[in-house]
């Protein structure tokens, strides 16, 4: 869905009037510390020089140079990819990183002739916008001296081309909720335009939750405390989660239940990418006190399973976390080939898919992970369903989960019994 300049800013003049409004009665109310997520932005002068050594070309010429070098070909490359007989892939690396340098390099050297602000540029079949242009060079300014975040200026390419824009985008929701350090409490939220279903909010570990009416307070309560012991071992991971306004949407049937997502029928949840708006999650499959809803055999916490997957394509593209991109799907593989890690479970795929070994190797990671955060044997995996069992009998991984996650031990587990 593409949103032009003026709906944005419409947006945005809606969501600060409604701000002034309730959020000073909301935080007097709590008083709880704010952290503001609107962008900040370098100052021009410093952006020109930055710039400055930029020679002008074509504009055609420019706007497919840095869509081919900025968006195909990092969104293509394949160093880290698992590469199945049939086909079909299964992809990872640090793809932030990879678009930033690139869409950097492009700015540094070259630049389209100035036009209006306001105005279009034709450019195969499709008028660009200027503005949009703007704005994605302010945001590159703003990444190059780390006044903003690069998946900020990603949103912005991908804005202006008009690329890979679908329901999970952010360009979508431009305003985004903003981070509030609440504590153990759930509150109700300044909700953006638009997102007005959410009105239960709690945040910690640089992670905010965010649901329905219907939710109880315990889902949102257990799925922070699970965000808290994720992030324990590396709290540096905190800001970088929190900097690209990593959310959750829990739900209580299917991910269409959200505004975001009313094409999906999605039951346990998903990931957030770089470009995406959120992660979601089912809030009842979590364990929590008198949650009666898991039953004997409580299985998999898609909240720790899907923020595994989104701190892989949030924190790790960030930093440029090559030592587990180098590592993570030969483990995988070996896994697999070798029986340990179960094969056995079912995916939401779309119609006509079947599961096979990009399927397995895709899952391996956030699956390991989540096993060993629940710690809590057979009744919540068939395999890689305690510390213990991983160390012994898949200790390669082991070693790269404590890399990342903590090995104090946590009562997840008693909480479902």
């Amino acid at each position: 869905m593409y949103i032009n300049l003026m709906k944005r800013i419409a947006l945005f003049i809606s969501f600060a009037v409604l701000l002034s409004s309730c959020s000073e009665e909301n935080k007097a109310l709590y008083n709880y510390p704010t952290t503001s997520q609107q962008t900040q932005t370098k100052d021009a002068a410093s952006c020109e020089s930055l710039f400055v050594n930029a020679k002008e070309i074509d504009a055609d010429d420019y706007f497919t140079k840095l869509r081919n070098e900025a968006l195909d070909e990092p969104y293509w490359r394949d160093t880290y990819w698992f590469k199945a007989d049939n086909g079909k892939v299964a992809k990872n690396g640090p793809r932030m990183i990879w678009v930033y340098e690139a869409a950097l390099n492009v700015a540094l050297n070259y630049v389209p002739p100035a036009a209006q602000e306001g105005s279009f540029i034709d450019f195969e079949g499709r008028q660009l916008l200027w503005d949009d242009y703007l704005a994605f060079k302010q945001s590159l300014c703003d990444a190059y001296y780390e006044e903003d975040t690069k998946r900020r200026m990603i949103i912005n390419l991908e804005i202006l081309f008009d690329y890979e824009i679908n329901e999970f985008h952010a360009s979508n929701w431009p305003i985004a909720f903003e981070y509030i350090e609440t504590g153990p409490k759930v509150i109700q939220p300044v909700s953006p335009p638009g997102l007005e279903y959410y009105t239960k909010y709690i945040a910690g570990g640089g992670v905010m939750v965010t649901a329905g009416s219907d939710m109880p307070d315990a889902a949102l309560l257990a799925a922070r405390e699970s965000i808290l012991y994720l992030t324990s071992a590396r709290p540096e991971f905190r800001q970088i989660l929190q900097d690209n306004e990593v959310r959750i949407g829990l739900f209580i049937e299917t991910a269409d239940d959200l505004p975001e997502f009313t094409d999906t029928n999605e039951e346990g949840g998903f990931a957030m990418g770089a470009p995406d708006s959120l992660m979601t999650a089912a809030g009842l499959w979590q364990c929590w006190d008198n949650n009666n809803s898991k039953g004997a055999s409580p299985g998999g916490n898609p909240v720790i399973h899907e923020l595994v997957h989104t701190m892989n394509h949030i924190v790790f593209e960030s930093i440029n976390e090559i030592y587990f991109y180098e590592r993570i799907y030969d483990i995988a593989l070996a896994s697999i080939q070798n029986g340990i890690f179960y094969t056995g479970f079912d995916q939401n795929l779309p119609e006509g898919q079947k599961q096979d070994m990009t399927n397995f190797i895709g899952e391996f990671w956030a699956i390991s992970v989540e096993g060993y955060i629940m710690d809590g044997g057979p009744a919540f995996k068939n395999s890689h369903y305690s510390r213990d069992w991983i160390k012994e009998n898949d200790p390669d991984v082991y070693d790269l989960i404590t890399r990342y996650f903590p090995t104090e031990k946590w009562n997840y587990s008693e909480q479902c019994r």
